[in-house]
């Protein structure tokens, strides 16, 4: 009520946003995505990568379907696939969670466009920070992978769609498609109003620094704290890189959440996640610091 007016403006801004970028990128990401599952495709995968997800990753071959989809999808696409095989016990739960902290990433549409053009005015920004982001992510997989003592278990034939199921299929995959983007648009919304308000609010005016400013309201949801950083007058653009890497590698509150939501309906813990993006924060920065000076 006392930040009613700012409220408002913020869910407009918040709806325009998922209505005009988020609902169009993935909504035909996860029909697709669910609609592969039934395909060739899935066995494909596994077959051509099988051998790279047990030696590197240690997670069974079906991995592969959701680590090369997550590539090129975005939050929560990586972590909606794991859920669904984990429900479908198609992988373990050791694997599931193991391809959590690397399959679930910031999409390259997001990445380069939206923070890369949109934001720094540069697409080499974004190759850069897509790049980084990827490899951080990839290295993770191997890191938790060896952490992790349970072997992979290979598993499961893949139930395949013919002409009498095709319909249920695809009206089934557009309601999950609907069901998870209901709840992307929800956290949207939600984490729109919390930045609202500490903004209008001004609880964060004792601290001295737009830097840590804007940094926490980016640890609370990226988008808005990525592009609070990229706006702040600086001539210091490495340091600006620094903070935006840190952020897409953790993924921010909001995410943390999306993918704890995604995943309730099955057996698999939030903890390795929530341990792996801090640490892919950091790696992220440390990847970044150094492929500066060779790509900008």
């Amino acid at each position: 009520m006392a930040f009613s007016k700012s409220n408002i403006l913020s869910v407009q801004s918040s709806l325009d946003l998922f209505l005009n970028a988020i609902f169009p990128s993935l909504f035909p990401f996860l029909i697709v995505c669910e609609l592969l599952s039934y395909t060739f495709v899935f066995s494909f995968l596994s077959t051509k990568f099988g051998r790279i997800m047990n030696s590197v990753f240690n997670v069974a071959s079906i991995g592969a379907y959701p680590f090369i989809l997550g590539l090129f999808s975005g939050y929560p696409v990586g972590a909606r696939i794991v859920s669904n095989l984990r429900q479908e016990n198609k992988i373990s739960k050791s694997d599931g969670e193991k391809l959590l902290v690397f399959t679930n990433n910031a999409g390259p549409i997001f990445i380069l466009g939206t923070i890369g053009i949109g934001m720094y005015g540069s697409s080499k920004i974004g190759f850069l920070l897509y790049f980084v982001h990827i490899i951080s992510s990839i290295t993770i997989g191997i890191i938790f992978g060896r952490l992790y003592k349970n072997m992979y278990r290979d598993s499961a034939s893949s139930v395949y769609m013919d002409f009498s199921t095709f319909g249920e299929i695809v009206s089934n995959s557009i309601r999950k498609a609907f069901y998870t983007l209901s709840t992307v648009c929800g956290f949207v919304i939600l984490f729109s109003l919390v930045i609202s308000m500490v903004q209008a609010s001004g609880v964060l005016n004792f601290i001295n620094n737009i830097w840590i400013q804007d940094f926490i309201l980016g640890l609370i949801e990226i988008t808005s704290g990525i592009n609070l950083i990229s706006g702040i007058e600086s001539t210091n653009l490495l340091v600006k890189l620094l903070f935006t890497s840190f952020l897409l590698g953790t993924g921010g509150i909001s995410v943390l959440l999306q993918v704890w939501s995604v995943i309730a309906d099955s057996d698999l813990s939030i903890k390795p996640y929530f341990i792996a993006k801090i640490l892919n924060g950091v790696l992220s920065s440390i990847i970044l610091y150094f492929a500066y000076s060779f790509i900008i």
